[in-house]
């Protein structure tokens, strides 16, 4: 009896002694995946970059690395720090469904342990999705007979393609001047057209104006007096569905400059035009006109630079 328990009491320090012992072998584990933007655009290509890393204790050879590429995008190219060539698995893909795209290594090239490689994947978004992810796998199949196969996949953050809007700003002609009383030059109104001519909504529009100054104080510029959705209204005439805006005047005393920059809280649909209505003094027919600061418009979505700025004194020649 005393035997066997010396015995059994043996075999279970020998079991121990080898579970303790650290697993011999490459190790290859997916250690990031990331996309080049958070918000894409049809149209747009965006770049999705891998890096895998050996975690083991031997070298690995034959590396292979692999990324699913979403269905709503398509493959452009991909390139690698090593030595390892990229094709998809397929020679035609489905459209809008996953595929995968595969990089290998050939016999030659190791990846030792602590050692990482990365491949750059380019797509171009090709449909609209809310939550477009990929999937990159280290040595599917297990090639270098690894220790480890828990950590051979990620998936990225999940990324939006969207239909992006492109917003367009247009003078009119100007109302009527309104005559001051005393000392007051007055006011005039300048009807200002915004239009989405893009394919996507705009999100909440920012108008922004910054004015110099030499002493500092309130702002002066042009202000917003209305704003609405829809086909400008006639001179005179309030239509429904006023838009208030939300604005905030920052004053950066280092520059002399003041910024007033207003949200309008709405939707702009693709076609749809926004009526700004400014408030300013009188310029139009003046022997020394005043210029105005110049208005910029923007929304999240729209990186587009052309026609989103325009300055009130260049309505005067309408």
């Amino acid at each position: 009896m005393i035997r066997l328990l010396t015995t059994l009491f043996a075999v279970l320090i020998m079991v121990a002694t080898a579970s303790a012992q650290p697993l011999v072998g490459p190790d290859l584990a997916i250690s990031g995946i990331t996309a080049s933007g958070t918000r894409i655009g049809v149209g747009e290509t965006f770049t999705y970059t891998v890096t895998a890393r050996n975690a083991g204790n031997t070298p690995c050879n034959w590396v292979n690395l692999t990324l699913q590429v979403p269905g709503e995008v398509d493959f452009i190219s991909a390139t690698s720090s090593a030595p390892l060539a990229c094709r998809p698995e397929l020679p035609i893909q489905i459209v809008g469904l996953p595929f995968d795209v595969a990089c290998r290594g050939g016999p030659g090239f190791f990846l030792w342990p602590g050692n990482t490689l990365t491949a750059s994947f380019v797509v171009r978004a090709r449909r609209t999705g809310s939550y477009v992810s990929a999937t990159a796998t280290a040595d599917p199949g297990n090639v270098c007979f690894e220790s480890n196969e828990a950590n051979n996949k990620a998936t990225s953050s999940a990324i939006a393609i969207i239909q992006r809007p492109v917003l367009r700003m247009t003078l009119n002609k100007p109302f009527a001047p309104s005559p001051g009383g005393g000392r007051s030059p007055g006011s005039q109104i300048y009807p200002v057209t915004i239009t989405n001519v893009g394919a996507g909504p705009a999100f909440n529009v920012a108008l922004v104006i910054s004015e110099r100054f030499i002493v500092a104080g309130p702002y002066n510029g042009p202000v917003i007096d209305i704003a609405y959705k829809g086909q400008r209204a006639a001179e005179g005439q309030v239509p429904p569905g006023l838009i208030t805006p939300d604005c905030v005047t920052v004053s950066n005393n280092s520059s002399n400059v003041r910024t007033n920059t207003c949200v309008l809280p709405l939707v702009l649909q693709p076609g749809e035009m926004l009526q700004v209505h400014y408030r300013f003094l009188p310029t139009c027919g003046l022997a020394t006109p005043v210029r105005p600061p110049d208005i910029l418009v923007g929304t999240p979505d729209d990186i587009t630079q052309a026609d989103h700025m325009v300055n009130l004194i260049d309505a005067c020649r309408l």
